[in-house]
């Protein structure tokens, strides 16, 4: 008969949403480092990792699927509103080191385009992912409101694409919309990626603040949120929170 030490331990499964803002192979891609992570740390337990967009994600957590989901400020706060959720742990990117000051839209255009303010914009041909996505859509309503420059008429020939964001900066230069609302950070991934010239498109009110490494358009607002359904116990939050909170700089990026 084998001993303690040598009985298998017993591995509980745990399931994680995630919202695939830039497609879901690259929601797997980024948050897969953050997943071994843990399961690293807490080996008693196995963490499957489940991509979906802002509707699928919803519907996950509505019909009790999930113990713990990562999505946007405006996501984690529209579903924290009505349900039972614990805030575990913000994210850090690269970007900025601080968590509050880390999401913002950024609105482009292409280079030669003859629009030069947000009030320009107004009843043109927008697009964004979502009207949920806090990183896109709700920062820059946010800033029109604060301008004084929204109206009924302003977002009137928007259109909400759904993910991947990457898309709708490819559809800019194809002429298919005259601006795009995109997160911060998305453009300078794309050209990295070598997928866009940096010259042929340009930001909106562009600026970097708190010495960010993305131009924005916007305020900065709160980063990302992994948090806890009541489905999960609650000391399993607690380690996973931990594990987070230990989680070493740069072994997930944004």
């Amino acid at each position: 008969m084998p001993s303690w030490a040598e009985e298998e331990l017993e591995i509980e499964e745990l399931e994680v949403g995630v919202l695939a803002l830039r497609g879901h192979a690259n929601a797997r891609d980024t948050w897969q480092p953050t997943i071994d992570f843990l399961e690293q740390q807490l080996p008693e337990y196995k963490f499957n990792l489940h991509t979906y967009d802002f509707e699928q994600l919803e519907d996950a957590f509505l019909h009790g699927w999930l113990d713990f989901f990562l999505t946007s400020p405006g996501q984690a706060t529209t579903l924290a509103r009505s349900y039972p959720v614990s805030w575990l742990a913000t994210q850090r990117t690269a970007y900025s080191d601080i968590p509050n000051k880390s999401i913002a839209s950024v609105v482009l255009v292409k280079q030669e385009s003859r629009f030069q303010t947000f009030s320009d914009l107004s009843g043109h041909r927008l697009a964004a992912v979502s009207d949920k996505a806090f990183g896109g859509y709700l920062a820059f309503r946010y800033e029109l409101d604060k301008l004084d420059h929204f109206n009924n008429q302003y977002f009137r020939n928007i259109e909400f694409t759904g993910p991947p964001t990457d898309r709708l900066i490819l559809d800019l230069l194809d002429d298919r919309y005259d601006s795009v609302i995109v997160p911060a950070c998305t453009l300078e991934a794309m050209v990295e990626a070598g997928e866009v010239d940096i010259v042929s498109v340009r930001v909106i009110n562009a600026q970097n603040p708190a010495n960010s490494v993305c131009t924005v358009s916007t305020d900065l607002y709160p980063n990302w949120t992994f948090a806890m359904t009541d489905r999960a116990p609650t000391f399993v939050g607690g380690l996973v929170a931990q594990a987070l909170l230990a989680m070493p700089k740069g072994s997930s990026r944004s």
